[in-house]
This record gives C-alpha cells, sequence and structure tokens, in this order.
C-alpha cells in the first residue's frame, strides 16, 4: 500500500464507503440520465470513468470492510535490521546528546523505519561500551 500521512484503517474504510456511496447515489443518477436521454461520445466516455470510480470504490470498501478484524503491519514498525545500522551513526547520537532518550530520537530520525526497541538496544549498548571504556582508565 502507498505511503500515507496518517495511519488509520478505519479512516481507509470510511473514505471508501462515503466515496461510493456519493460516486452512487449523488453522482450516478445525473450519469445514467446522460447517456440514456442523449448519448453523445462524451457522455459515454464520462459514464465508463464513472463505472470504473463507481466499481473501484466499492471494492476497496468490500476489501476494507471484510479485512478490518485482521492486524496489518504499519508502516511505521520498525522494517530496518539493527545489524544495517552503522556504528558511527550510534556513536554519534550518543556523544551529540547527553540524554538516552534524545540519542535514540536521533538514531531514529536518522534511520526511518527503526524500532523503538532496537533504537533503544543500540543507544545502550554504545552506552554501556562506553562506561566500561572510562572505568578502564
Amino acid at each position: 500500500m502507498a505511503v500515507r500521512w496518517y495511519e488509520s484503517e478505519r479512516l481507509d474504510r470510511w473514505y471508501f464507503t462515503v466515496a461510493s456511496v456519493l460516486l452512487i447515489v449523488v453522482i450516478g443518477p445525473s450519469q445514467v440520465g446522460a447517456v440514456t436521454s442523449s448519448p453523445s461520445a462524451w457522455d459515454c466516455v464520462v459514464f465508463g470513468i464513472w463505472v470504473v470510480a463507481a466499481v473501484g470504490s466499492v471494492v476497496f470498501a468490500i476489501r476494507h470492510w471484510r479485512n478490518r478484524n485482521t492486524p496489518t503491519q504499519s508502516s511505521l514498525a520498525g522494517s530496518i535490521d539493527p545489524a544495517d545500522i552503522p556504528v558511527a551513526d550510534v556513536q554519534s547520537a550518543v556523544s551529540s546528546h547527553t540524554q538516552r532518550i534524545s540519542a535514540i530520537k536521533m538514531l531514529r530520525e536518522q534511520h526511518r523505519g527503526l524500532g523503538l526497541k532496537d533504537a533503544a538496544d543500540l543507544v545502550d549498548t554504545e552506552l554501556r561500551r562506553r562506561e566500561i571504556g572510562e572505568s578502564d582508565m
């Protein structure tokens, strides 16, 4: 599915439902009337576009209503393997921020798709490594 600025299956479901109703109930009678009363080539083309839009909208609405109880993987969930994150990025995030949460936030902003737990683990590992290095001195 395309990347959206919102993450709401409920909003998608109602969007396609309302769009279907509007296409069929509000726009439909005028399109059918235009084709049956004086069928010109333009009216037939517009009617064909309306049919495709109405059918597509109904199909998407039905698909969203049928799948409303099945959980979907959010695009905001972690999809980057923590092993793919360069150590230098983790080190720069930790060194540029004094607080753990700020470093985690910076790391997640640099690498979109990195999960919260994975970013926290990377930052914690770097902080422990620094503590061990300082205690040896």
